[in-house]
């Protein structure tokens, strides 16, 4: 082989192995997660969530009478969970952002008005029950692992209520 076409193969081979390695990099977020098994959590705001259920559908129909409906190939999960926000002091670090975690990756909540009393947020210094909707491929279904919460006063800030799908 000439020396040409072992520097051009050594760099092929060089380029193949580094984007193999970014791929399962951006694939496999290298976070620190705390996984809580059980129905029920305090974050260390203070703040308490227990999950009421984690259901599929085929649709969803908001507080304002429109029906949305996945794109092709997957399916509404949804999450629903009372919370108890009266121990939260300051509003300002305040977040309910809820995720749903998986094999694949943790989604983030698609827009979805909830019908009353529901809610789509939590707000500081109040209960109530907040509902996330997640646009989940098919295929990942089987992968749901639980839902998540960011701890922002925690050390690990992802903070995951292990559940399965009913």
């Amino acid at each position: 082989m000439k020396r040409w076409q072992l520097v051009v193969t050594s760099l092929v081979v060089a380029v193949v192995v580094a984007g193999s390695w970014l791929w399962w990099v951006a694939a496999h977020p290298l976070r620190p997660t705390s996984w809580v098994e059980g129905d029920s959590l305090v974050l260390t705001d203070g703040s308490r969530y227990t999950l009421v259920s984690l259901t599929t559908s085929a649709s969803l129909t908001d507080r304002f009478g429109s029906t949305q409906v996945p794109v092709t190939g997957a399916i509404f999960v949804v999450a629903t969970l009372t919370y108890d926000a009266t121990a939260v002091a300051s509003t300002e670090v305040y977040s309910c952002r809820l995720t749903l975690w998986s094999d694949q990756a943790p989604w983030t909540a698609s827009y979805y008005a909830a019908p009353e009393p529901q809610q789509a947020d939590c707000r500081a210094g109040s209960t109530g029950t907040v509902v996330a909707a997640f646009e989940v491929p098919q295929r990942y279904l089987d992968q749901v692992r639980g839902v998540g919460f960011t701890d922002s006063g925690a050390t690990i800030r992802d903070v995951v209520l292990r559940a399965p799908v009913n």
